[in-house]
């Protein structure tokens, strides 16, 4: 008489070293299934909102949600793909509002991650170049670009978190509402904690300093900016990501 019956599943389950194993690789396919699944989700969620250049809108990381609030005849120009991602695994929203009439214009590959708010005034206008000699190009977190009129971000932009670029004061001075077109040039770097304010003119191949301060002030190509207000240092060579 047998005292012990082993349940059928138990027949057909994988034991030891190679069960284990195997149980672990099904539960590694699964979740690889449901994060491309969910990632297709948003892609279709998003793909309506390319108004032209083909590009596309993906996430690299589901978690983060994508806000997009478009006024009436507001564009998004998309000319690479605009990835949305996850820095060090947080997963506050990137939010884009566009007023009516507004533009946003990406030229190329260009990463935004978790926290960005991207916010355009109606009828103002938002170029970022992309990626061209490097890769992987964006923001890294929690950095904020309002728009009031135009502001230019040149190719192969690098931005730290906490970073924040505006064209204007957004608070009226006497009766008067300071704004002034803001430029940054092809490959500039500006790492955390940085203000880039109106009127600002920053030359292709520079490196801003945390902490820095750029308000209303033109700096030449290929120099390392520091301090509030803004001083360029020294010149610079090549920087790389």
């Amino acid at each position: 008489m047998r005292l012990f019956t082993r349940p059928r599943q138990a027949l057909c389950r994988p034991r030891g070293l190679w069960g284990a194993c195997r149980r672990s690789n099904e539960t590694v396919i699964g979740s690889h299934y449901l994060t491309t699944i969910l990632k297709a989700i948003r892609y279709f969620a998003n793909r309506h909102q390319v108004d032209e250049g083909g590009g596309r809108i993906l996430h690299d990381h589901w978690w983060v949600p994508l806000k997009i609030y478009k006024g009436k005849g507001a564009r998004i120009i998309l000319k690479g793909d605009l990835r949305i991602y996850s820095f060090q695994g947080d997963c506050d929203p990137v939010v884009i509002t566009m007023g009516r009439g507004s533009t946003l214009h990406v030229d190329g590959d260009f990463m935004l991650a978790q926290g960005t708010k991207i916010i355009l005034d109606p009828d103002a206008y938002l170029y970022i170049g992309g990626d061209d000699k490097e890769k992987g190009c964006g923001t890294t977190g929690d950095c904020k670009i309002m728009v009031k009129s135009r502001v230019h971000i040149g190719k192969d932009f690098l931005c730290s978190w906490n970073v924040f670029v505006t064209d204007c004061d957004w608070h009226r001075l006497n009766g008067k509402l300071g704004q002034d077109e803001t430029y940054i040039g092809d490959h500039v770097w500006v790492t955390c904690n940085c203000s880039v304010l109106k009127g600002s003119r920053i030359g292709t191949g520079c490196v801003v300093s945390n902490g820095t301060v750029v308000h209303n002030q033109e700096f030449e190509p290929n120099n390392l900016i520091v301090g509030n207000p803004a001083q360029a240092v020294k010149k610079i060579g090549a920087w790389h990501r």
